[in-house]
């Protein structure tokens, strides 16, 4: 039975609680940016694009006021710091290039969510019958990403703003369906478990007659 992730409580409680506030801030800050020209995945390349040349504007400082330092060190220390600041401005001069690839990654993560879930329920479903309506979670999260993937080439501010809210839903909805998924492979490992054991006592205790005999 596939039970990855799910062995540990806190690392799904951490998961479903990122998900859920990256899915509320999707959701709230795309109306904020209702009125300007960029959406909320312009932003967020232009802000990575920029954090990437600022790290490499204060490494090169650093680099430059530590006179302390070796040259080899200083030399690796200047030339990192020129790569990232090259780095951040061509992301944000290529912003709706590197938009396009955020955007498709984003949609195959949200995918990759939605479709593993449904995975880990059916092998669930083997061991431990349940409502078929635990599916209807991460269904849903699975055809939201699809939303997102299908709009990812489409540069208007507009479908922007779909994909957005689908990707936040989508996030929501999959820290929803993590916390429902975790009763039912909790169950479905503990009557797993409890097989095993049955069948070791069972393969035990023919053995053990043997002996007193």
């Amino acid at each position: 039975m596939i039970t990855f992730g799910f062995k540990d409580s806190k690392s799904i409680y951490t998961r479903a609680a990122i998900s859920g506030v990256l899915g509320v801030a999707f959701i709230l800050i795309t109306p904020a940016l209702r009125n300007s020209k960029a959406g909320l995945f312009d932003v967020l390349v232009m802000l990575t694009g920029a954090a990437v040349a600022l790290l490499g504007v204060v490494e090169l400082v650093v680099a430059l006021v530590k006179k302390d330092r070796p040259r080899t060190e200083k030399t690796r220390m200047v030339s990192s710091a020129v790569v990232s600041i090259v780095l951040g401005a061509v992301i944000c001069g290529t912003a709706k290039l590197i938009m396009t690839v955020f955007i498709v990654l984003v949609a195959l993560f949200l995918l990759l969510l939605g479709l593993y879930q449904i995975i880990i329920l059916i092998s669930a479903h083997r061991a431990l019958r349940f409502s078929t309506g635990f599916f209807v979670l991460p269904a849903i999260v699975t055809i939201c990403g699809a939303i997102v993937l299908i709009g990812g080439l489409t540069a208007n501010k507009n479908m922007q703003d779909v994909m957005c809210y689908a990707a936040g839903v989508s996030l929501i909805l999959y820290s929803i369906s993590e916390l429902v998924a975790m009763t039912r492979i909790r169950k479905a490992m503990d009557a797993y478990f409890a097989e095993e054991q049955e069948a070791v006592v069972v393969d035990v205790e023919p053995a053990d007659k043997v002996d007193e005999q």
